[in-house]
């Protein structure tokens, strides 16, 4: 089945949205998500070490074999 969309047409104007999980079941349900809340993520971090340092180190960590 192909499905064209027109400029400025949306989904829901073709299909209702009690059919839409039937149509297209990777849609899922209409439920409204919880936003991020971003605020939790900002901040400043203070480095003792050089970036690139720390960056080399992390990432020797899984190279390492476990002994």
């Amino acid at each position: 089945m192909k499905l064209i969309l027109r400029k400025g047409q949306m989904l829901g104007d073709i299909f209702p949205v009690a059919a839409l999980s039937k149509v297209f079941p990777a849609a899922g349900s209409t439920s409204k998500r919880k936003k991020l809340d971003a605020r939790k993520f900002v901040g400043v971090i203070k480095l003792t070490d050089d970036a690139l340092d720390i960056q080399s180190r992390m990432r020797n960590e899984w190279n390492q074999d476990p002994d």
